[in-house]
């Protein structure tokens, strides 16, 4: 029996049917406060009576909760036109069962909330007095609200007490950078109230994190003239860092990044404006690749300019950003790139709008001049005629261990490909049409690959 309402959504259903197969399992399951504690789904109590919610509750004893909704803590609050307070603050209001049920359980039971993760909706405060409580029982803590949760800038959260803490998501919440519960964090999602420093502050004072989220302003400023953050390595226990927030301070924040072996990088930027310096990514990577080496490359040059590298490790680095398409911006990236020689890479994800095509000619050699041992191209079959193209512009050959070809569609295109790699004496061994489901896979005969002998089609 699976008795977590995490990881089974019927959990709550599932042990009520079996605490009543017989007397025997219904005294063994009604004295087992523990197994009761896991079971405060909101979603599945709001379904049904409130004497059944009570009931649920009575029977978890003392033992830590565990508390859960998605969507009762959210949708009945849509309902209500006014601001939801709780019970003690406001005796008139009308308010719906479960929002009543949960305030319950936060005014009385928070000394023993150990795992709370809940939606919640607009109109709804949690009582500063709350939050402001210690939790000696706190161990996974992920509050997410449509609207921003009103509390006071200056409130103290946890009171500072929250030992057993290991899992904190909240995109509203403020809290101190010197907050004793974040030295055991291990997870951490955190949203616009914060900037940058502050993001800085926080991989120094968390030892144990090991995954931080950051949704930061997309409007964040750095001033002309800010001095460069001092330089340091990310402690060794962090394995996902994801920051989300302007490109500027995306920039500002990794040029201060000492990478190591076995993390992974996302960073996603927008507000992308014509004085910005990619210094800091060019600072960064040239860091990153001398301790990471890829085995597996996408570049994407389309208004959302995206790079990734992949090892054949659970590491990865991952930059996006939104460029208009007049800027011309993506080029400007693809420069700040300080990729060496990528000898160990065998897979490349490739993709070249055709308004770009022609500019970005030098820069794309240069880049797959990089690639000296590439197995895999992983292209559209309108790629194909540029990169013949840029061939024929060339001395060398470019992608001269070039095995694999995976293509969206069987078209002319390809077929010239295939035709000009068998001239250079570097025939494609597989052409891969397998990444493709779409009816209109083939837009020619098959039976025009027949002169190409020794070719391996895979299509399903």
């Amino acid at each position: 029996m699976n008795a977590d309402i995490f990881a089974d959504r019927n959990a709550l259903d599932h042990t009520r049917s079996i605490s009543q197969v017989c007397k025997i399992w219904r005294d063994l399951m009604l004295n087992s406060p523990l197994l009761w504690g896991r079971l405060l789904d909101l979603d599945a109590l709001c379904l049904g009576r409130q004497e059944w919610r009570c009931e649920v509750l009575r029977r978890t004893g003392q033992a830590p909760l565990s508390i859960r909704s998605e969507e009762a803590t959210r949708r009945s609050i849509s309902l209500t036109p006014q601001r939801i307070l709780p019970p003690s603050e406001n005796k008139e209001q009308k308010v719906p069962s479960t929002m009543e049920f949960f305030f319950s359980l936060l005014d009385n039971e928070w000394h023993r909330i150990e795992r709370l993760s809940v939606r919640i909706g607009p109109y709804v405060t949690i009582p500063p007095e709350i939050l402001s409580s210690t939790a000696p029982q706190l161990k996974v803590f992920e509050v997410y609200s449509i609207s921003e949760l009103d509390v006071p800038a200056d409130l103290t959260l946890f009171d500072d007490r929250a030992p057993l803490l290991r899992v904190f998501r909240s995109r509203d919440l403020i809290f101190k950078p010197s907050a004793s519960w974040l030295q055991n964090l291990q997870i951490l999602e955190i949203g616009a109230q914060f900037r940058i420093p502050f993001v800085l502050d926080i991989l120094k004072n968390t030892p144990k994190l090991e995954k931080l989220i950051y949704s930061g302003p997309y409007d964040e400023v750095i001033p002309e003239g800010t001095p460069a953050a001092p330089v340091f390595t990310l402690n060794p226990n962090l394995q996902h860092l994801t920051i989300g927030a302007s490109v500027e301070a995306c920039l500002y924040l990794i040029s201060s990044i000492v990478p190591y072996h076995d993390y992974g990088l996302n960073i996603s930027g927008s507000r992308l404006i014509p004085r910005v310096s990619f210094h800091g990514l060019s600072v960064y990577t040239e860091r990153h690749f001398q301790v990471h080496i890829p085995t597996e490359v996408t570049l994407d040059l389309w208004n959302t300019f995206h790079f990734t590298s992949r090892n054949a490790d659970t590491s990865y680095f991952t930059v996006m950003i939104s460029c208009s398409r007049r800027s011309r911006d993506q080029l400007r990236i693809l420069s700040a790139l300080q990729l060496p020689t990528l000898t160990l890479v065998t897979t490349l994800h490739l993709a070249v709008p055709d308004y770009l095509q022609e500019e970005a000619t030098s820069q794309v050699v240069e880049f797959l001049r990089l690639l000296p041992n590439l197995k895999v191209l992983d292209i559209k079959d309108s790629v194909c005629p540029y990169l013949m193209s840029i061939q024929q512009q060339t001395s060398d050959i470019l992608l001269s261990s070039l095995d694999t070809l995976q293509v969206d569609i069987l078209s002319e295109h390809v077929l010239d490909f295939l035709r000009l790699r068998r001239e250079l004496g570097c025939p494609v061994a597989v052409l891969d049409l397998r990444k493709s489901a779409e009816p209109g896979v083939l837009r020619i005969s098959l039976e025009n690959l027949q002169r190409l002998t020794g070719l391996q089609v895979l299509w399903d």
